[in-house]
């Protein structure tokens, strides 16, 4: 978090970078995090070093809520979902091992598991907070109930799993019982399926996978204004349309991977390791929605012209 103060407009609400201006932390605070994850206004994040803490995104504050010590290995990823919070440790022979403990009371709830053949590279909440997703280096995508019990298993990548997204179905709607579940990977594709109850018994198979341009690999993605946007290798960045589960524009804002994505307004901000870079989400997203119009308005024209030809062949 930089101490810098950010700059305003585009769309971007008043005092959305208030913390920018308020908490910058080194190295000795935050213990050198290899991954992240938000619930609700509450930061978590997990390291070799200082194991689980959790920060107030009102305050600033922090405190070591699983000391690293609880660990054998370092934490590579987390997730919450209620009052779980799953911690992926592991290496080499003990990778994508998952333990999960509770919030509130810290105590351990689920002993270890081995949840991928390796590495856990993403893990989320699915809709609703009623499950986990889970996505690792052997292709698989995985569903959980929140103590750790299988759901099911996908294989409809054939290599890694590197980020994972819940959005809601339509532009406007809400992920509190119901959504779409997206997976990307570095196959080149990005996959999504409908969980319109949140349940995760949505059937997988009847998904959609979608082929990145070029064949990038997929590693971060975000959701703005009924969109999908992803960030690839190459600094490439791919906009998909949730209603249409299209490719609806192509960027290259940066010149190295785009590890990173985060909405805030109608901007999207996207992370590499060459820069940071504000992408112009508005104009994008409104071109983005006018192509839906037109496929839409061109599949209205070809169902027209089709009746109207049955309607000859049968005067």
């Amino acid at each position: 978090m930089s101490g810098k103060k950010p700059p305003t407009g585009g769309g971007v609400p008043a005092g959305a970078f208030g913390w920018a201006t308020v908490h910058e932390f080194g190295d000795k605070d935050s213990g050198k995090p290899k991954c992240v994850c938000l619930s609700g206004d509450v930061l978590y994040t997990g390291s070799g070093t200082d194991g689980v803490k959790r920060w107030s995104a009102a305050t600033g504050g922090n405190d070591i809520l699983l000391p690293a010590s609880l660990f054998s290995d370092p934490v590579h990823a987390i997730t919450v979902v209620g009052d779980n919070v799953w911690v992926c440790t592991g290496n080499n022979a003990n990778a994508g091992t998952i333990v999960v403990y509770d919030i509130n009371t810290k105590a351990l709830k689920t002993k270890g598991f081995a949840a991928h053949k390796g590495e856990v590279t993403c893990m989320a909440p699915g809709p609703g907070g009623n499950y986990v997703i889970t996505g690792g280096v052997d292709f698989q995508v995985k569903l959980w109930t929140p103590d750790g019990s299988p759901l099911m298993t996908s294989n409809h990548h054939n290599k890694q799993v590197d980020c994972i997204l819940v959005t809601p179905s339509k532009a406007g709607g809400n992920t509190d019982s119901g959504g779409v579940v997206w997976t990307g990977s570095t196959d080149g594709t990005v996959y999504c399926w409908s969980d319109d109850d949140g349940r995760g018994k949505a059937d997988v198979s009847k998904g959609k996978s979608i082929s990145i341009p070029g064949n990038k690999q997929v590693k971060s993605m975000a959701y703005l204004d009924g969109h999908v946007w992803v960030g690839c290798d190459g600094g490439q960045v791919c906009v998909i349309s949730v209603a249409t589960s299209k490719v609806v524009k192509t960027l290259k804002p940066h010149g190295e991977t785009v590890d990173a994505l985060a909405a805030v307004g109608n901007q999207m901000w996207s992370g590499s390791r060459d820069k940071v870079k504000e992408l112009e989400a508005a104009r994008a997203a409104a071109e983005a929605r006018a192509t839906d119009l037109e496929a839409q308005l061109a599949a209205a024209r070809r169902e027209r012209d089709a009746a109207d030809a049955a309607a000859a062949a049968t005067a």
